[in-house]
């Protein structure tokens, strides 16, 4: 091996001297950016030519460069990944800076620099304004971006501050189609100009009151106003001077109500609204009279409805309402529905309902109808719920939590005892808990769930009673089959931890016929 300082031959033919050294060492220079130049006109045509990717048309990677802006994360980078894709070769970064939708996307959390070079590169684009992550720069981004007012098609701020909120109301935005602004202070109003707004499509409102009953947002398409349970509700507006204000959103296709109401001071109005247009409509609130608000609207095209009571109802308030409710579905060709019944230190009930649903697997889609009533806690409530609900063309399927633990001295054995047996139509139970499904069966004269035929159990079974509580279900499997048109023909067990062995199935030879799984049905529901 050559000594490092001995010149080597590719070098020299013979002694040099320093100024040919010089000379020499310039050419090699010169030869090595000659090559680099030819290296990066290969990887340049490579790129441009040569690779698929290359063979996209600009319009399809402006496309997937926007869907890239859409589906950025509010982080603290959250450019760099944009960033990035426009810097992989001339292409992509002309066919980038060609494309001022891609850079309309605009989050607040990032640094005030790449805030202003995303104004510039965007050009005449309608803005996007989105996110609100802490930091200090987003006070100062927010109120840059809102000199733009004129140009931004979407707001959506969390933590949005008042003086936010007060100059997007007051000055409004000739093309904002969607805004959604959430305020954790105190509640604000949201009382648009007549002319402020003229093509908003989408509003959602957290910690705002809308009070506007001026014609002023007939664009409208979805509404949602979200209150949380702790604010101060003189401000809201009742249920009728609410149903004054759809009067005057004839286009809503959405309608999502959280605890945005007045507290209730007597019934509910007698007057009533049509939104002829309204496809779906979402009603919470800890007052089960303000859910009985649906029956005020006339949607001929509701197709979807979501009603969930937090409170505590009592059953003299909640069986008129629940009642009226009812009464306003319409009726189906083909239906199906599922109850739910939840018993121990939160009662509850739910009642689901599909329409033009003939197949088993009813929970592939959520339902036209879902309901959930919270009762006192001596299940008169939810006895009102589950034994009044709409008549339907197939059997309804009862859904029993593994919670419930009721011995036969319990406060709550008799009302269970007494919904049990009204519902004569149930053909199916499904539950996840050995105990719960004992308590279902434990009464037998007369006798509970009267027309039942399936049960469909979960794995959640306890070591400890396992074994007490087989024998406990097949005794009263043996009842029921010696009773007249009351046995049931169908046990269903998802066993994935095969926790029942061949041993503990032989208990149910000549009961019931045994169906073992070992993986849940997408359709099964899980507690």
């Amino acid at each position: 091996m050559a000594r490092r300082d001995q010149p080597t031959r590719l070098c020299f033919s013979n002694l040099l001297n320093k100024e040919q050294v010089d000379m020499k060492i310039q050419s090699l220079r010169l030869q090595i950016v000659q090559i680099n130049d030819e290296i990066r006109s290969l990887e340049e045509y490579k790129n441009n030519r040569c690779l698929p990717v290359s063979k996209l048309p600009p319009e399809v990677l402006s496309t997937i460069f926007e869907s890239i802006a859409i589906t950025i994360e509010d982080d603290l980078e959250p450019y760099s990944d944009l960033l990035s894709a426009t810097q992989v070769c001339r292409l992509w970064r002309r066919v980038a800076l060609d494309s001022p939708r891609i850079w309309s996307f605009i989050y607040c959390s990032a640094t005030p620099c790449l805030v202003d070079l995303f104004l510039e590169r965007s050009k005449a684009a309608p803005l996007h304004l989105l996110g609100s992550s802490p930091g200090d720069n987003v006070p100062v981004n927010v109120l840059n971006i809102l000199n733009h007012l004129h140009r931004l098609k979407e707001i959506n701020l969390e933590g949005c501050e008042a003086d936010w909120s007060s100059r997007i109301i007051s000055q409004g935005a000739p093309q904002l189609e969607s805004l959604s602004l959430s305020n954790y202070g105190e509640i604000a109003r949201f009382h648009p100009s007549a002319d402020g707004f003229p093509v908003l499509q989408h509003l959602e409102l957290s910690g705002f009151v809308y009070t506007s009953t001026v014609a002023s947002l007939t664009t409208l398409r979805s509404l949602t106003i979200t209150a949380e349970g702790s604010v101060d509700k003189s401000q809201f507006p009742s249920c009728s001077e609410f149903l004054a204000i759809l009067a005057c959103l004839p286009n809503l296709s959405e309608l999502s109500l959280a605890r945005a109401f007045a507290r209730l001071e007597g019934p509910l109005p007698l007057s009533s609204v049509r939104l002829t247009h309204l496809t779906r409509l979402s009603i919470w609130d800890a007052d089960i009279r303000i859910l009985g608000m649906m029956v005020c609207i006339t949607a001929p095209q509701l197709n979807t409805i979501d009603l969930h009571h937090s409170g505590k109802a009592s059953a003299e308030i909640a069986t008129p309402v629940v009642a009226a409710i009812f009464e306003k579905l319409p009726t189906f060709a083909t239906s199906r529905s599922a109850l739910t019944l939840g018993v121990g230190g939160s009662s509850f009930a739910r009642v689901e309902l599909w329409d033009d649903c003939v197949t088993s697997g009813t929970a592939k889609r959520a339902p036209f109808f879902e309901m959930v009533i919270y009762g006192t806690g001596d299940l008169r409530t939810e006895e009102s719920v589950l034994t009044l609900f709409p008549s339907t063309t197939y059997p309804p399927t009862l859904h029993f939590p593994p919670s419930i633990q009721i011995a036969s001295d319990h406060a709550q054995y008799a009302p269970l005892r007494r919904i049990l047996r009204q519902l004569t139509r149930v053909t199916e139970v499904r539950t996840s808990g050995l105990t719960a499904l004992t308590n279902l069966l434990d009464d037998t004269h007369p006798i509970s769930l009267p027309s039942l035929k399936q049960i469909v159990l979960e794995t959640d079974y306890s070591s400890m009673d396992k074994q007490k509580l087989l024998a406990k279900f097949a005794e009263q499997l043996k009842v029921r089959k010696g009773l007249h048109d009351v046995a049931i023909e169908t046990f269903v067990i998802f066993d994935a931890s095969k926790q029942l062995a061949p041993a503990d199935l032989k208990l149910f030879e000549g009961l019931v016929k045994v169906s073992k799984r070992q993986t849940k049905r997408r359709d099964q529901r899980i507690f």
